[in-house]
């Protein structure tokens, strides 16, 4: 109740018609069913409404039915009695009724469709009906939305295909020659040139045998252009995948050949045996994300042991042939990332949380034009900040940054981010001139020294007034936040290795900035409740100025908060002087199998099909568990000791229901057939299908007598390994994608035979055209958004090259 109620008594009843039974909503009020009409208070005195004002309220309450309140009476009856008859009161009590009719006349403005409600006060928000839109112009709007990237031409278009590569070569060298990437790419190239040199020296590539060049296929598939822990972790899960498919395939070679039967049928069994295993690690690649290179490792390794130098008889040297250079290129890969420019695996998160909290000082450069560049890109930052967090966990690392205080600083950033989305950037705060006529404001109330103010003149006043109030130490408080979170920035930094990414290099400790801050929230708050006590602000706060006013300062003050708490948790972190310690990996195991790190997510392709399917399944999940739960309301009333106990055991009844019961239904045979049926009728059997099809079909050819000559002699079963390595469960094929990976493909073979032919086989001259050609293959594989284009490229360079 505000001051000006408090020397008037006022009491609103909300009362609701009921409708007799057989009649809609729709039909008009009869007069008989809500009583007599309630009084009309236009004044201090009360004059009962007419028959015709009535008539023509229902009528208008037909008319507007686009916006309805369901909680809201159509009746209102207002008792009121003054206490004293001083001019105070009657100009108090003239207020409040202004008040009052301002909200008779949005009550009689909407239809109750009579509807009835028995709660006191109102209830819930406003029901409207959809506007129509011009289909036309929200096309053309939304299409202002996307960002730059996503506005493509045609994809098959060659008007725009040459000037398109002319822009990516361009961006490929800025890219190289001034951001990190070059050093990035560096590391991948060095693996991979390496193990390439290696294939050329005439010793080295007779002790490795036939198949010298499976050690580039290992640089290339695990390169080392990667965080440390991440290459680590790619070593040992793509090697037990290689251990897996040669193992696999070995057994299937001695099934084939060890009676005269099997030997004759001897292409059935390897059929059998290349079925099975497809078919596994097809579903394994579908659903556990983190095996992802062991099962693409382990399908390369089956398709050789199955389908390499096809026959009756079996050479064991075959295994060893492909195992040891998969393991050198490996141990290659692991070595040039310790000892080129290690990556220990802190650095992606402090640039992560630095650029986050460049986009957030960003945000609070207010007042600003409402930009939806800014808060796209806050979001960005919010969700990249969980994927920074989960792939610094998920591997080893080497670093000063404890998991634990990782993860709250995480949740109190994203809360900063959170309290900067609600801020209304665009305000007139600290625009507002102050006016003459509000030089007495600070001595006395506005009713006593401007009487005869109009209400425009009143209603300035009033915004004048919160402007001198609240606009300095508004601004003080976004000046101290801003500091913090440039110190804050700076720790980060430090804690991670980065301070030389630091703009500013002298930034004040925190600390001091932590008193800055709490001195200029204490100011903001005394000078808000001094804004609030004053007299003006009883009939003056409801002005729209006004409103809007503390609609912008209020959310900063609330953001101050969240930034306060942020400030002293970097402040601990930095007490205690943590050194350089081995990290293990702390992601839940459980759940690792579902995620993996940023350069294996990179390399797998289709990574916004696949955060889009995670994010869905997540979603359909979460509300599929919402509507399995029952609602149990709380009550209303105490309760006895005795009651409560009984409704304790009443929610643990209901609990074992809804929640042991249904699992123990489960269990239920019928229950897990059914559940076996309907995944297999998913995307991972699917895929699992097709590609079992599709690599079946073309592996044919291998077990026939007629065509095992040309087969084993020109290698033919890359084919199949490239089947398995262009496909994705996620994202379908398309005709732009096909021409893309043909052309690269075909560029690989022909730059190959090309570099032999030019030297005639000089190892040097091929030495040369590999450097030339990998750079910029490696590059689209490792960095763009193409890898698989790329990497079939290198793939079919190295096999036609070596």
């Amino acid at each position: 109740m505000t001051k000006a109620d408090e020397d008037h008594d006022v009491t609103i009843q909300f009362r609701a018609p009921t409708f007799r039974e057989g009649e809609l909503p729709n039909d008009p009020i009869p007069q008989s069913r809500t009583g007599p009409e309630p009084s009309s208070h236009l004044g201090p005195e009360s004059q009962p409404r007419s028959d015709e004002d009535s008539q023509r309220i229902r009528d208008h309450r037909r008319s507007t039915g686009s916006v309805h309140l369901g909680s809201y009476a159509s009746s209102i009856e207002i008792e009121r009695g003054p206490r004293h008859g001083s001019t105070r009161n009657l100009q108090s009590r003239n207020v409040s009724q202004v008040q009052l009719e301002h909200l008779l006349v949005n009550v009689d403005a909407v239809d109750s469709y009579g509807l009835q409600e028995s709660r006191d006060g109102f209830f819930d928000a406003t029901f409207q009906s959809p506007l129509r839109a011009d289909h036309e112009e929200t096309l053309q709007k939304a299409s202002h939305t996307l960002p730059e990237t996503m506005r493509k031409p045609h994809s098959v278009s060659l008007y725009h295909f040459f000037p398109q590569q002319f822009a990516e070569a361009k961006a490929f060298l800025t890219d190289i020659t001034t951001t990190r990437s070059g050093i990035k790419l560096f590391k991948s190239f060095l693996g991979v040139f390496v193990a390439y040199v290696i294939c050329l020296v005439p010793k080295s590539r007779d002790w490795l045998g036939r198949y010298n060049y499976i050690i580039v296929i290992s640089a290339i598939l695990n390169h080392p252009g990667r965080p440390l822990g991440s290459q680590i972790d790619g070593a040992m899960i793509s090697t037990l995948g290689t251990a897996a498919g040669l193992a696999w395939g070995s057994l299937a070679l001695y099934v084939s050949t060890s009676t005269p039967i099997a030997q004759s049928g001897y292409g059935g069994v390897l059929a059998s045996f290349l079925i099975l295993f497809t078919t596994i690690i097809a579903w394994l690649r579908c659903t556990l994300i983190r095996l992802f290179q062991a099962v693409i490792c382990a399908g390369v390794a089956i398709c050789y042991t199955c389908l390499a130098d096809t026959s009756q008889a079996v050479g064991w040297k075959k295994i060893f042939n492909y195992g040891i250079p998969w393991v050198l290129g490996q141990a290659l890969g692991l070595l040039i990332s310790i000892l080129v420019f290690p990556d220990a695996g802190s650095r992606s998160l402090a640039l992560s949380f630095h650029q986050a909290f460049l986009s957030i000082l960003k945000g609070l450069d207010l007042p600003r034009q409402d930009a939806s560049e800014l808060k796209r890109e806050l979001s960005y930052h919010f969700v990249r900040l969980s994927t920074a967090v989960r792939d610094f966990t998920i591997d080893i690392s080497v670093s000063r940054f404890d998991p634990d205080d990782i993860r709250v600083m995480r949740n109190l950033t994203q809360g900063v981010i959170r309290a900067l989305l609600s801020i209304q950037s665009d305000t007139v705060l600290f625009n507002i001139q102050l006016n003459p006529l509000a030089e007495g404001l600070h001595g006395g109330k506005l009713q006593d020294q401007h009487q005869d103010l109009s209400a425009e003149d009143e209603k300035h006043l009033i915004v004048t007034l919160v402007a001198d109030f609240l606009a300095k130490p508004t601004r003080k408080m976004l000046d101290a936040m801003s500091a913090c979170l440039d110190s804050c920035d700076s720790v980060m930094l430090a804690i991670g290795g980065q301070q030389k990414l630091h703009l500013n290099k002298t930034p004040q400790s925190l600390s001091m900035c932590l008193q800055m801050l709490q001195k200029s929230i204490e100011g903001f708050d005394a000078a808000d409740d001094a804004l609030v006590d004053r007299p003006e602000m009883v009939s003056g706060s409801s002005y729209d100025e006004v409103v809007k006013l503390f609609l912008f300062v209020h959310p900063i003050r609330q953001a101050a908060d969240k930034v306060r708490m942020l400030t002293k948790q970097i402040y601990a972190m930095e007490q205690k002087h943590r050194g350089w310690w081995l990290q293990l990996p702390s992601y839940p195991f459980k759940k690792s199998f579902n995620r993996t790190n940023a350069q294996v997510r990179h390399d797998r392709g289709g990574l916004t099909a696949g955060f889009y399917f995670r994010t869905k399944t997540q979603l359909e999940k979460t509300i599929e568990d919402l509507h399995s739960r029952s609602y149990v309301p709380a009550a209303r009333h105490e309760f006895s000791p005795l009651q409560k106990k009984s409704t304790q055991a009443g929610a643990t009844t209901r609990a074992a229901i809804n929640g042991k019961a249904s699992k123990v239904e489960k269990r239920g045979l019928r229950c897990r057939i059914w559940v076996a049926l309907h995944r297999l009728q998913g995307f991972e059997s699917r895929f699992a299908f097709k590609v079992v099809a599709v690599t079946t079909l073309l592996s044919v050819p291998a077990w026939l007598d007629q065509s095992r000559g040309w087969w084993n002699d020109n290698e033919i079963w890359w084919a199949v390994v490239t089947v398995w390595l262009m496909s994705h469960p996620r994202v379908s094929g398309t005709f732009h994608d096909l021409a893309v990976r043909i052309f690269y493909v075909l560029l690989g073979s022909v730059w190959g035979a090309l570099s032999y032919r030019a030297g005639s086989g000089n190892p040097y001259v091929v030495a040369i055209f590999a450097a030339v050609f990998m750079i910029p293959m490696l590059h689209r594989y490792t960095q763009s958004a193409h890898p698989r284009s790329g990497a079939i490229g290198c793939i079919s360079f190295t096999v036609v090259s070596l």
